[in-house]
């Protein structure tokens, strides 16, 4: 930035990928594509929005997305339980 250049894109990591771009496109923000697996960040999801106020945003699913349930649990504890 010191330099003269722009920035590019801001990342946040989310917990919830598919909420996060709820919330988003309720905000007025315009989802991008469909989220797709990213092998620079262990194949976990991301997905693209943008706004006319900030730019591109990229959303990265947290590590821990696929083991949790939609209440937060850990879903590996609750599938033994279930069996």
């Amino acid at each position: 930035l010191e330099k003269g250049q722009t920035l590019v894109h801001l990342c946040f990591r989310v917990p919830d990928l598919d909420a996060a771009l709820g919330a988003a496109r309720a905000s007025g923000l315009h989802q991008i594509a469909r989220p797709v697996p990213a092998p620079a960040f262990e194949n976990r999801r991301i997905a693209w929005v943008f706004s006319p106020a900030i730019g591109l945003i990229e959303l990265l699913e947290d590590a821990d997305a696929g083991r949790r349930d939609h209440a937060g649990r850990d879903a590996r504890a609750n599938a033994s339980s279930i069996t």
